[in-house]
């Protein structure tokens, strides 16, 4: 019994030098070239450069507390099998409870299936960049959203729509970026907090997520309990005023902008072409069915 609890103390005691050891070259250590840092305010950072270098475009948004890794793929080209003419785009946010320093039960240990949260937050960032794609571009585009760090009280949504637009913005894939996600919440006191915590939240009486540039608005998510509209106004300027300093983050990042082709849509002009041309066809092959088809 002795000789284990020795054998014990041994190996925690090297265990714990071993970190202090690793945690002095990592301070003393400089920071890698590809690797980049920008902060918009004391809450909200990016970081790209050093993660999912294999990916079109990849960033990590530290907001406070909370971290997420975002990546962007798409395919080059256009395919010949098929014809589309939409936007396949596919966003997928996921959270796992290591990030939150929790061990799940033995059943839910897999954690497979995306939670409810999970899917209205990959619906959020769907609904924030999708807008910015130009028209005629209809590749396969996949972005994935995974939060690495969170205590709870910082919002994950506002930094993954921050993250999704980074990792856009640093890709090749045609896109016209960046945007900003701020949270606004209006305390009971009337007052407007900026990224608020949870517990603040729970309190206000306006709870608002805001994307958007400039004077643009692409998505817009709120619930209130008696706000009057002017009140909800000056949320709306107030949400507007705050964007800048996030998209000036994004803009400080190194860029790799190698556009590739994509299909163009057909102008007014030729449609109208198209369709004079093709309808009288069309209506005789309707009017007379026993028509041979040369």
């Amino acid at each position: 019994m002795l000789r284990l609890l020795a054998k014990r103390f041994v190996y925690r005691t090297s265990l714990r030098a071993a970190c202090v050891a690793a945690e002095e070259s990592s301070a003393s250590a400089p920071a890698p070239d590809a690797a980049l840092t920008a902060s918009s305010t004391p809450q909200v950072a990016f970081t790209t450069g050093s993660l999912a270098r294999l990916a079109d475009g990849a960033a990590v948004c530290s907001h406070g507390t909370c971290q997420v890794l975002a990546t962007a793929v798409s395919e080059r080209g256009s395919r010949e099998d098929r014809y589309i003419d939409f936007l396949p785009l596919q966003v997928d946010h996921r959270e796992k409870a290591q990030a939150m320093g929790r061990v799940p039960t033995t059943f839910l240990r897999r954690q497979l299936v995306a939670s409810e949260r999970e899917i209205l937050t990959s619906r959020l960032v769907d609904r924030s960049v999708r807008p910015l794609f130009p028209d005629g571009f209809f590749a396969e585009t996949q972005i994935l959203s995974t939060l690495l760090a969170n205590d709870g009280e910082m919002d994950s949504e506002v930094a993954s729509v921050n993250a999704a637009s980074a990792a856009l913005y640093v890709s090749n894939i045609p896109w016209n970026g960046p945007v900003a996600c701020v949270r606004v919440a209006m305390l009971q006191d009337g007052s407007l907090a900026l990224n608020p915590t949870s517990s603040q939240r729970d309190d206000a009486k306006l709870d608002m997520l805001y994307t958007g540039r400039d004077e643009y608005v692409y998505m817009l998510e709120a619930k209130a309990t008696g706000v009057t509209s002017e009140e909800f106004t000056e949320a709306l300027r107030f949400a507007s005023a705050h964007l800048q300093p996030t998209i000036d983050a994004q803009c400080a990042l190194p860029q790799e902008k190698e556009r590739f082709g994509y299909v163009r849509v057909p102008t007014d002009e030729l449609m109208a072409l198209a369709r004079e041309q093709s309808y009288p066809l069309f209506r005789r092959v309707y009017e007379h069915g026993g028509l041979s088809k040369s």
